[in-house]
Protein backbone atom coordinates (compact mmCIF):
# COMPACT_ATOMS: atom_id res chain seq x y z
CA UNK A 1 0.00 0.00 0.00
CA UNK A 2 1.35 3.43 -0.94
CA UNK A 3 0.63 6.33 1.32
CA UNK A 4 1.51 9.92 0.37
CA UNK A 5 2.37 12.08 3.34
CA UNK A 6 0.19 15.04 2.45
CA UNK A 7 1.46 17.15 5.32
CA UNK A 8 4.90 17.26 3.74
CA UNK A 9 4.62 19.98 1.11
CA UNK A 10 6.44 19.72 -2.20
CA UNK A 11 9.01 22.45 -2.78
CA UNK A 12 9.82 23.79 -6.23
CA UNK A 13 12.72 22.17 -8.08
CA UNK A 14 16.04 24.02 -7.99
CA UNK A 15 18.72 24.09 -10.66
CA UNK A 16 21.59 21.59 -10.61
CA UNK A 17 24.39 22.85 -8.37
CA UNK A 18 28.14 22.56 -8.34
CA UNK A 19 29.70 20.87 -5.28
CA UNK A 20 30.80 24.24 -3.89
CA UNK A 21 27.29 25.66 -4.17
CA UNK A 22 25.60 22.54 -2.82
CA UNK A 23 26.42 23.31 0.80
CA UNK A 24 24.76 26.74 0.63
CA UNK A 25 21.70 25.74 -1.43
CA UNK A 26 20.71 22.06 -1.24
CA UNK A 27 18.74 20.47 -4.03
CA UNK A 28 15.02 20.84 -3.38
CA UNK A 29 12.34 18.13 -3.76
CA UNK A 30 9.73 18.35 -6.49
CA UNK A 31 7.10 16.02 -5.02
CA UNK A 32 5.97 14.88 -1.54
CA UNK A 33 7.42 11.91 0.27
CA UNK A 34 5.87 8.55 -0.69
CA UNK A 35 5.95 5.77 1.90
CA UNK A 36 5.58 2.29 0.42
CA UNK A 37 4.29 -0.50 2.66
CA UNK A 38 5.48 -3.59 0.80
CA UNK A 39 5.04 -7.24 1.70
CA UNK A 40 8.75 -7.72 2.43
CA UNK A 41 10.09 -4.22 3.01
CA UNK A 42 9.22 -0.61 3.72
CA UNK A 43 10.60 2.44 1.95
CA UNK A 44 10.22 6.20 1.74
CA UNK A 45 11.17 7.98 -1.47
CA UNK A 46 11.13 11.49 -2.87
CA UNK A 47 11.80 12.96 -6.30
CA UNK A 48 14.39 15.70 -6.73
CA UNK A 49 14.99 15.73 -10.48
CA UNK A 50 13.01 16.65 -13.57
CA UNK A 51 11.26 14.65 -16.28
CA UNK A 52 14.39 15.03 -18.41
CA UNK A 53 16.81 14.09 -15.61
CA UNK A 54 15.03 12.01 -12.93
CA UNK A 55 16.66 11.81 -9.51
CA UNK A 56 15.20 9.89 -6.58
CA UNK A 57 16.30 9.75 -2.94
CA UNK A 58 14.99 6.86 -0.83
CA UNK A 59 15.37 5.36 2.63
CA UNK A 60 14.74 1.67 3.30
CA UNK A 61 15.00 0.18 6.81
CA UNK A 62 15.66 -3.50 7.43
CA UNK A 63 12.65 -5.46 8.78
CA UNK A 64 13.96 -5.27 12.35
CA UNK A 65 14.95 -1.63 11.89
CA UNK A 66 18.62 -2.19 12.75
CA UNK A 67 19.96 -0.99 9.39
CA UNK A 68 18.89 1.81 7.08
CA UNK A 69 19.71 1.86 3.37
CA UNK A 70 20.08 5.22 1.67
CA UNK A 71 19.43 4.84 -2.06
CA UNK A 72 19.89 7.26 -4.94
CA UNK A 73 18.58 6.51 -8.43
CA UNK A 74 19.37 8.69 -11.42
CA UNK A 75 19.68 8.58 -15.20
CA UNK A 76 23.08 7.17 -16.12
CA UNK A 77 24.67 4.07 -17.59
CA UNK A 78 27.03 1.86 -15.59
CA UNK A 79 29.06 -0.84 -17.31
CA UNK A 80 29.81 -2.91 -14.19
CA UNK A 81 29.08 -2.77 -10.44
CA UNK A 82 31.51 -0.66 -8.44
CA UNK A 83 32.28 -0.33 -4.75
CA UNK A 84 33.25 3.21 -3.80
CA UNK A 85 34.10 5.14 -0.66
CA UNK A 86 31.39 7.62 0.31
CA UNK A 87 30.77 10.25 2.97
CA UNK A 88 27.18 10.96 3.96
CA UNK A 89 26.67 14.12 6.00
CA UNK A 90 23.48 14.45 8.05
CA UNK A 91 23.21 18.08 9.01
CA UNK A 92 26.76 18.61 10.27
CA UNK A 93 27.63 14.98 11.07
CA UNK A 94 29.75 13.09 8.47
CA UNK A 95 29.53 9.28 8.26
CA UNK A 96 32.05 7.37 6.16
CA UNK A 97 31.28 4.01 4.56
CA UNK A 98 31.17 2.37 1.13
CA UNK A 99 28.46 2.31 -1.52
CA UNK A 100 27.53 0.00 -4.36
CA UNK A 101 27.02 1.58 -7.75
CA UNK A 102 25.16 -0.58 -10.25
CA UNK A 103 22.76 -0.46 -13.14
CA UNK A 104 19.03 -0.37 -12.47
CA UNK A 105 16.73 -2.99 -13.96
CA UNK A 106 15.89 -0.73 -16.92
CA UNK A 107 19.61 -0.44 -17.83
CA UNK A 108 19.06 3.27 -18.40
CA UNK A 109 19.53 4.35 -14.80
CA UNK A 110 22.06 3.76 -12.06
CA UNK A 111 21.57 3.06 -8.38
CA UNK A 112 23.84 4.20 -5.57
CA UNK A 113 23.12 2.20 -2.42
CA UNK A 114 24.76 2.60 1.00
CA UNK A 115 23.88 1.00 4.35
CA UNK A 116 24.16 2.37 7.88
CA UNK A 117 23.43 0.94 11.30
CA UNK A 118 20.27 2.71 12.42
CA UNK A 119 21.92 4.07 15.57
CA UNK A 120 24.29 6.04 13.34
CA UNK A 121 21.34 7.75 11.68
CA UNK A 122 19.65 9.19 14.78
CA UNK A 123 20.66 12.59 13.45
CA UNK A 124 18.14 12.13 10.63
CA UNK A 125 15.30 13.00 12.99
CA UNK A 126 16.42 16.60 13.22
CA UNK A 127 18.33 16.88 9.96
CA UNK A 128 17.18 19.34 7.31
CA UNK A 129 19.68 18.26 4.68
CA UNK A 130 21.68 15.21 3.58
CA UNK A 131 24.86 15.38 1.54
CA UNK A 132 26.26 12.41 -0.39
CA UNK A 133 29.84 12.73 -1.64
CA UNK A 134 31.93 10.14 -3.48
CA UNK A 135 34.94 11.22 -5.54
CA UNK A 136 34.23 11.67 -9.27
CA UNK A 137 30.79 10.05 -8.91
CA UNK A 138 28.53 12.32 -6.90
CA UNK A 139 28.57 15.36 -4.64
CA UNK A 140 24.98 16.38 -3.96
CA UNK A 141 23.16 17.88 -1.01
CA UNK A 142 19.42 17.34 -0.59
CA UNK A 143 16.89 19.25 1.48
CA UNK A 144 14.94 16.65 3.50
CA UNK A 145 12.06 18.39 5.25
CA UNK A 146 9.74 16.22 7.31
CA UNK A 147 12.20 13.46 8.19
CA UNK A 148 10.72 13.02 11.67
CA UNK A 149 7.33 12.11 10.19
CA UNK A 150 8.93 9.90 7.53
CA UNK A 151 10.92 7.90 10.09
CA UNK A 152 7.83 7.51 12.28
CA UNK A 153 5.93 6.07 9.30
CA UNK A 154 8.79 3.71 8.45
CA UNK A 155 8.92 2.50 12.06
CA UNK A 156 5.17 1.80 11.99
CA UNK A 157 5.58 -0.09 8.72
CA UNK A 158 8.45 -2.15 10.17
CA UNK A 159 6.29 -3.11 13.16
CA UNK A 160 3.56 -4.38 10.82
CA UNK A 161 6.18 -6.23 8.77
CA UNK A 162 7.53 -8.01 11.84
CA UNK A 163 4.05 -9.12 12.82
CA UNK A 164 3.33 -10.34 9.28
CA UNK A 165 6.50 -12.47 9.14
CA UNK A 166 6.47 -13.73 12.75
CA UNK A 167 9.60 -11.84 13.72
CA UNK A 168 10.58 -11.77 17.39
CA UNK A 169 10.78 -14.07 20.39
CA UNK A 170 7.08 -13.87 21.21
CA UNK A 171 6.01 -14.89 17.70
CA UNK A 172 8.60 -17.65 17.41
CA UNK A 173 7.67 -19.06 20.84
CA UNK A 174 4.31 -20.16 19.42
CA UNK A 175 5.88 -22.13 16.57
CA UNK A 176 6.34 -25.90 16.58
CA UNK A 177 9.46 -25.40 14.46
CA UNK A 178 11.20 -22.36 13.01
CA UNK A 179 12.05 -21.77 9.38
CA UNK A 180 15.38 -23.42 8.57
CA UNK A 181 17.86 -23.87 5.76
CA UNK A 182 18.06 -27.34 4.20
CA UNK A 183 21.85 -27.20 4.65
CA UNK A 184 24.02 -24.99 6.88
CA UNK A 185 24.12 -21.55 5.29
CA UNK A 186 27.91 -21.43 5.16
CA UNK A 187 27.91 -24.48 2.86
CA UNK A 188 26.33 -22.40 0.09
CA UNK A 189 29.41 -20.14 -0.07
CA UNK A 190 32.78 -20.79 -1.72
CA UNK A 191 36.08 -18.92 -2.05
CA UNK A 192 35.00 -17.81 -5.53
CA UNK A 193 32.21 -15.76 -3.98
CA UNK A 194 34.61 -13.30 -2.33
CA UNK A 195 33.95 -10.01 -4.19
CA UNK A 196 37.00 -8.90 -6.20
CA UNK A 197 36.45 -5.29 -5.14
CA UNK A 198 36.85 -6.35 -1.48
CA UNK A 199 39.45 -9.10 -1.99
CA UNK A 200 41.94 -6.85 -3.79
CA UNK A 201 41.84 -4.36 -0.92
CA UNK A 202 42.06 -7.04 1.79
CA UNK A 203 38.65 -6.08 3.17
CA UNK A 204 37.03 -8.38 5.72
CA UNK A 205 33.83 -8.12 7.74
CA UNK A 206 30.76 -9.66 9.31
CA UNK A 207 27.30 -9.22 7.82
CA UNK A 208 24.15 -10.18 9.74
CA UNK A 209 21.20 -11.02 7.53
CA UNK A 210 17.50 -11.64 8.07
CA UNK A 211 15.83 -14.08 5.68
CA UNK A 212 12.07 -13.99 5.11
CA UNK A 213 10.75 -17.48 4.32
CA UNK A 214 7.16 -17.95 3.16
CA UNK A 215 4.77 -20.85 3.76
CA UNK A 216 6.19 -22.79 0.79
CA UNK A 217 9.76 -22.50 2.02
CA UNK A 218 10.64 -19.86 -0.57
CA UNK A 219 13.09 -17.09 0.31
CA UNK A 220 11.08 -13.93 -0.33
CA UNK A 221 13.70 -11.42 0.76
CA UNK A 222 17.12 -11.09 2.35
CA UNK A 223 17.95 -7.96 4.33
CA UNK A 224 21.10 -6.81 6.09
CA UNK A 225 20.44 -6.35 9.82
CA UNK A 226 24.02 -5.42 10.73
CA UNK A 227 26.29 -4.04 8.05
CA UNK A 228 29.94 -4.99 7.70
CA UNK A 229 30.62 -1.47 6.44
CA UNK A 230 31.81 -3.03 3.17
CA UNK A 231 29.06 -2.71 0.58
CA UNK A 232 30.20 -5.56 -1.68
CA UNK A 233 30.32 -8.03 1.24
CA UNK A 234 26.81 -7.10 2.34
CA UNK A 235 25.46 -7.42 -1.20
CA UNK A 236 27.17 -10.76 -1.87
CA UNK A 237 25.90 -12.21 1.43
CA UNK A 238 22.32 -11.93 0.20
CA UNK A 239 23.09 -12.62 -3.45
CA UNK A 240 24.55 -16.06 -2.75
CA UNK A 241 21.66 -17.06 -0.50
CA UNK A 242 19.05 -15.87 -2.99
CA UNK A 243 20.64 -17.86 -5.79
CA UNK A 244 21.54 -21.12 -4.03
CA UNK A 245 19.98 -21.66 -0.63
CA UNK A 246 16.96 -23.91 -0.03
CA UNK A 247 14.68 -23.68 2.98
CA UNK A 248 11.95 -25.35 5.00
CA UNK A 249 9.05 -23.20 6.25
CA UNK A 250 8.14 -22.57 9.86
CA UNK A 251 5.43 -24.80 11.34
CA UNK A 252 2.86 -23.49 13.81
CA UNK A 253 1.40 -25.31 16.83
CA UNK A 254 -1.37 -26.81 14.66
CA UNK A 255 1.16 -28.28 12.21
CA UNK A 256 0.46 -25.73 9.50
CA UNK A 257 3.20 -24.10 7.41
CA UNK A 258 3.49 -20.38 8.15
CA UNK A 259 5.77 -17.46 7.41
CA UNK A 260 9.02 -17.31 9.34
CA UNK A 261 12.48 -15.82 9.49
CA UNK A 262 16.09 -16.93 9.82
CA UNK A 263 18.74 -14.76 11.47
CA UNK A 264 22.32 -15.52 10.51
CA UNK A 265 25.77 -13.96 10.32
CA UNK A 266 28.11 -14.29 7.34
CA UNK A 267 31.80 -13.84 8.14
CA UNK A 268 34.03 -12.73 5.29
CA UNK A 269 37.75 -13.30 5.85
CA UNK A 270 40.80 -14.15 3.80
CA UNK A 271 41.87 -17.79 3.71
CA UNK A 272 45.15 -18.54 5.51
Amino acid sequence: MKQTLAALASIAFGLALTPAEALAAPRQPVRPWVVDYGETNCSASRAYGSSEAPLMLAFRPSPKGNVMDLILARTAQVSAPQQLAVTVTLGDTPLKTTLMRHAAADKKSEVLRMSFNRADLDQLVGASRVRVASARVIDEEFAVPGMKSVLKSLDACATDLQRHWNVGEAAEAGLKSKAAAVKPLFSYFSDRDYPDMAFTKDMTGRTEVLLLIDEAGVLKDCSVESTSGIASLDVMSCQVLRQRAKFRPAIDAAGKSVKGVINSAIRWKMSD
